[in-house]
């Protein structure tokens, strides 16, 4: 075989070694084909407006919450009548600065209960509202299966407020500017929800 001919064929070779890597690859990388599914949405803010177990807790915790800020409320009256009291007395005598003392200690435990107070509400709020997600979140994965979805989003349907700079940037940044209102899943999982039990237990509250 002439040499030109013996270079081409072993370049012919060499080309298709070193290719059948990439063509092997790219068969492997081929995107698999995606099954058509449904696209539905759902209002999360109005399925926690309208689910009776949420509002109840919240109407729990607004309850226990007046009750326990009265209390604060009445304590801060004593300490501010105690003030007053305070500056009657001379600033130097034995009385005053025993008094002032008092006063000192009784500011520092309202300001550490109140704290403490805060920081359980806190605790307690974020609680309720994770399991009403996470039960939002199971029955939403039943109801696609039931209806053949592949993709649900949140979308807020509530009325834009045009005089709420918040709420108007909210809607200026909304991912949907438009969905069908057939496509609405809220209905469906509210009715889920309200079958459940509550989402605080009583014993479990304070």
């Amino acid at each position: 075989m002439p040499r030109a001919k013996l270079l081409a064929a072993l370049s012919v070779v060499f080309l298709l070694g070193a290719l059948t890597p990439y063509l092997a690859r790219t068969a492997e990388d081929k995107p698999r084909e995606i099954p058509a599914r449904k696209v539905a949405y759902i209002d999360i803010g109005k399925v926690s407006v309208q689910c009776k177990s949420y509002q109840e807790a919240l109407d729990r915790m607004k309850q226990d919450t007046l009750e326990i800020e009265e209390k604060f409320k009445s304590e801060y009256n004593e300490m501010k009548e105690f003030a007053e009291a305070l500056k009657k007395l001379p600033e130097r005598s034995a009385e005053h600065k025993a008094k002032a003392s008092e006063l000192g200690k009784m500011e520092l435990d309202y300001k550490f209960r109140v704290a403490a107070f805060r920081e359980k509400f806190e605790a307690r709020l974020n609680k309720v509202r994770y399991t009403l997600f996470e039960r939002i979140e199971k029955i939403s994965h039943r109801v696609c299966d039931q209806y053949d979805i592949g993709l649900l989003l949140q979308h807020n349907t509530s009325m834009i407020k045009p005089r709420d700079p918040k709420d108007v940037l909210h809607a200026i940044n909304n991912n949907i500017v438009f969905a069908d209102p057939r496509l609405d899943l809220s209905s469906q999982v509210l009715a889920e929800l309200d079958k459940l039990s509550p989402l605080e237990e009583p014993e479990n509250i304070k």
